[in-house]
């Protein structure tokens, strides 16, 4: 199919999990000159949702601002790309949190003590939590996020506490997000220590014993997109950008045909890292039964808008990280974040930055809003919280229609329907933020395992 005694290998998508696919796959091959590897994506630049936009002295990430230093893949990226140096931890002013609610801001309670003495809970909510640790657990594999919370913690710290916390994350419904594929990790907890307070507790005890250092948020001193620049330079030589694939039709020899506007290409092995719906397009006519599987996941439209503000614009700006909304608030805001208090160095001193998240599931509307709109909306929640008495001097908003994918109850229903579809199309594999976690470091760790069970006789 390629070039006699050799290989090629094409991955079709250029976010972080493609990229990241590139780097682990040249690493792996670098030693073989029998193998080819090219990455294909359809925008003029690659990144997908990690961008990082600097404008008029303001550094404004479209989508995700960090990642935990714990994470090993992440920072051993980092390093291979000689970027260890522009490591950069979240700042100490920004360890409080904040939510919204009766249209005030209270904080998180971080402590103990903070949460005894919270006075948006009544004893009864408090002695609901405390007799977690007591009440005998009952794992579900199809409880949702909200069911599993008023089970361990009653309904109004679910819908206080636990819905604005979900809402920062995923953008979605906690009434419908599946816990054990959204959270595994607290439903792991609750099926090996019988009470997730319990299993927080060990875990907690566990590291302390092995004195590890607390996870902190981290990035890079100009932003996450400084990854995608040091990537994009490392392989600029086999990343074809404004390369739509049209079509994927299987080969004689077993491998698949990848056609684009200019050219087909044979792929002998083949990595799709695409979105579900784009990933279900190319797969129409290869795996139908695949096809409308990846077709029916459903994704949170997310807007994020940028706004720089004069600090004199308010007597004192609030310390912390930002505050998020639950969604009893019925506020399209999931949240807003005080970057300048995160990251140092993300505008000039004398201004202060910060970012506002709208839409989610329960506000698909924002998808038909123009940008002007969502900045009017966003600036509108600024004024109304943080009492500013003059406009920003810089704003910026970017949409994403299909930001977040919804590990929610239909996704439950399907998806282990969609490793068997998998398993049938030999030489190809997803590698993509609906399977198996959305996160940044998710994204990677994923990337890593396919690159590693590419397996390529040698020549």
């Amino acid at each position: 199919m390629s070039a006699q005694n050799s290989t090629q290998i094409v991955i079709v998508g250029g976010g972080i999990s493609g990229l990241s696919l590139l780097h682990y796959l040249h690493e792996r091959y670098a030693r073989r000159n029998d193998i080819k590897i090219l990455l294909l994506e359809k925008a003029e630049k690659s990144g997908g949702k990690v961008m990082t936009r600097q404008e008029k002295g303001m550094l404004f990430e479209s989508g995700p601002n960090g990642f935990l230093d714990t994470k090993g893949d992440v920072l051993a990226l980092c390093e291979a790309l000689g970027l260890k140096g522009e490591l950069v931890h979240a700042q100490p002013t920004a360890k409080r949190r904040y939510f919204l609610h009766q249209n005030r801001l209270h904080a998180f309670p971080g402590s103990l003590k903070d949460f005894v003495l919270s006075p948006e809970l009544s004893w009864g909510d408090k002695l609901k939590v405390f007799a977690e640790i007591l009440t005998p657990g009952a794992p579900d594999s199809h409880e949702t996020v909200y069911e599993f919370g008023c089970r361990h913690f009653g309904q109004r710290v679910t819908e206080l506490f636990l819905d604005p916390f979900i809402n920062g994350i995923y953008g979605g419904d906690i009434k419908n997000l599946n816990l054990a594929l959204a959270f595994p990790q607290f439903f792991e907890l609750e099926q090996n220590y019988g009470s997730f307070l319990r299993g927080m507790l060990a875990k907690r005890n566990g590291i302390t014993k092995r004195n590890k250092p607390k996870p902190l948020l981290t990035s890079l001193r100009q932003g996450l997109g400084q990854l995608i620049h040091a990537l994009e330079e490392k392989y600029k030589n086999i990343i074809l950008c404004q390369r739509e694939v049209l079509s994927i039709d299987l080969s004689n020899s077993g491998g698949y045909w990848v056609k684009t506007k200019q050219e087909t290409l044979p792929a002998d092995q083949l990595f799709l890292c695409l979105p579900a719906p784009g990933a279900a397009r190319l797969l129409r006519s290869l795996c139908p039964s695949l096809s409308e599987r990846l077709g029916k996941i459903a994704y949170a439209p997310i807007a994020v808008v940028g706004f720089l503000y004069r600090k004199e614009a308010l007597a004192s700006w609030p310390d912390g990280f930002g505050y998020l909304v639950p969604s009893q608030e019925k506020n399209m805001i999931l949240g807003v974040l005080f970057e300048s208090n995160i990251f140092p160095g993300r505008c000039a001193p004398d201004h202060f930055l910060l970012r506002v998240f709208l839409g989610g599931m329960l506000h698909p509307e924002i998808v038909s809003k123009e940008p002007n709109e969502l900045i009017g909306f966003a600036q509108k929640e600024v004024e109304a919280r943080l009492h500013t008495s003059q406009d920003p001097t810089q704003s910026l908003c970017v949409l994403w229609p299909q930001a977040i994918p919804q590990y929610d109850q239909q996704y439950a229903q399907f998806r282990s329907e969609i490793l068997p579809d998998m398993m049938r199309l030999k030489n190809l594999q997803v590698v993509a933020n609906y399977w198996n976690g959305i996160s940044l470091t998710d994204c990677m760790r994923n990337a890593k395992k396919a690159a590693d069970s590419c397996a390529i006789a040698e020549g």
